[in-house]
């Protein structure tokens, strides 16, 4: 068979003698001669050579070596030669002395990077060539700079919904609601049976006699009553001590003795007596919302003729409903011992009070008993 082609020989050796010598130069000048073309479609190994280390790091054919370090490449397999004929086998040889060390070559400087040369065709696959010693441990490569922090992905689907909370703590009971309106009067029931007719007793003697009997004053009408917020009364509606009146006879809070809405209702009392009771009703005939309690107040004013007029102790105030509904009526009653003299004129004037500015409108009707 034919003997190896002396050019890959050559490539090899300086392979070899420089990973030996650590000299960058001689590898890559491998790189650049004929045979190493010829093996292109062999495997091969990349390196980036350091000069100032003398080391050799692995790397992959499209990376770029480091600054101030090159790039080399060598082939794994051989290219194929052709076998030539077995010779005989000749004698063993005496074993040469051992020869003195040489001393370490100068590192030579780093070369220039050569231009990448023209792919050359694949050449015939040659015989797997003898298994070379294990190289020494490179050196461990720079760590090579960090990469750019990445686009932040897409957000992900919305997670499914919590378990259901705990039930809740039970809430402070409510202040008590306003008073419930009066119940109707029951039915009256059935009459008793007559008891039996007693016999007629004699007659007695005439006794002497009494004295006269109270008088009864009634009057009524309607009455437009408003506050302000804070419970001042701003209008006030006047009524008369008897008889009805069908327009309402509203004025502002208080009024003066010269108020013609006083000279409309007060009365002249003909002649000395005494206010012994009182009973007053309001009805309500506009619907109204408030948040309070609704207080309407009715008393007896009494003066001289011109004025001035006072407020006397025959009065009460009548409690509404909240909301007080169409139609709601609410009453009050009560004694007293109020002595007019002659000639004084009288009259009944109807306020509100409530904690809230708001109006009310109803009829209210009066009963005074005298003596």
């Amino acid at each position: 068979m034919p003997a190896r082609p002396v050019a890959v020989r050559r490539v090899l050796a300086g392979c070899v003698v420089g990973l030996l010598a650590g000299t960058p130069t001689a590898l890559a000048a491998t790189v650049d001669t004929p045979a190493a073309s010829a093996a292109g479609g062999s495997m091969r190994i990349y390196a980036c050579v350091a000069g100032s280390f003398k080391t050799l790091n692995l790397t992959t054919k499209n990376a770029r070596c480091p600054r101030n370090q090159t790039k080399i490449a060598w082939n794994v397999t051989g290219v194929e030669g052709s076998r030539g004929e077995k010779g005989a086998q000749g004698a063993k040889g005496a074993p040469g002395a051992q020869g003195a060390a040489g001393a370490p070559g100068a590192a030579g400087t780093a070369g220039a990077a050569g231009e990448t040369g023209a792919t050359g065709p694949a050449g015939p696959k040659g015989d797997q060539g003898d298994a070379g010693p294990a190289g020494p441990a490179g050196a461990d490569g720079e760590i090579g700079p960090v990469g750019p922090i990445g686009e932040m992905g897409p957000a992900g689907p919305p997670g499914a919904p919590g378990a259901p909370g705990a039930p809740g703590a039970d809430g402070q009971a409510g202040p008590p609601g306003p008073p419930g309106q009066a119940g109707a009067n029951g039915q009256p029931g059935p009459p008793g049976a007559d008891g039996e007719i007693g016999p007629v007793g004699p007659i007695g003697p005439v006794g002497p006699t009494g004295p006269a009997g109270g008088t009864m004053l009634i009057s009524g009408g309607p009455v437009t009553v408003s506050s302000a917020l804070g419970g001042l009364p701003l209008t006030t509606t006047l009524l008369p001590i008897s008889g009805q009146i069908t327009l309402g006879n509203t004025t502002s809070y208080p009024p003066s003795g010269l108020d013609p809405a006083i000279a409309a209702v007060a009365q002249i009392v003909p002649e000395d007596i005494t206010v012994t009771g009182f009973r007053f009703a309001f009805t309500n005939s506009v619907t109204a919302f408030t948040l309070s309690i609704p207080i309407i107040d009715v008393t007896l004013y009494k003066g001289s003729p011109g004025g001035p007029y006072v407020q006397t102790p025959v009065g009460c105030t009548l409690f509404g409903t909240s909301p007080m509904s169409l139609g709601y009526t609410t009453t009050c009653s009560g004694s007293a011992s109020q002595a007019v003299s002659a000639g004084s004129m009288l009259y009944v004037g109807v306020t509100s009070t409530t904690n809230e500015s708001t109006t009310f409108s109803g009829q209210v009707a009066v009963g005074l008993t005298t003596s």
